[in-house]
């Protein structure tokens, strides 16, 4: 998970949708 957390810093944080999607 860090490592898309990496890539999607600032997604993550300001969509959980784009979070979600990168945890499936």
């Amino acid at each position: 998970m860090k490592l898309h957390d990496q890539s999607l810093s600032s997604s993550d944080k300001s969509s959980g949708s784009t979070y979600n999607f990168s945890q499936v």
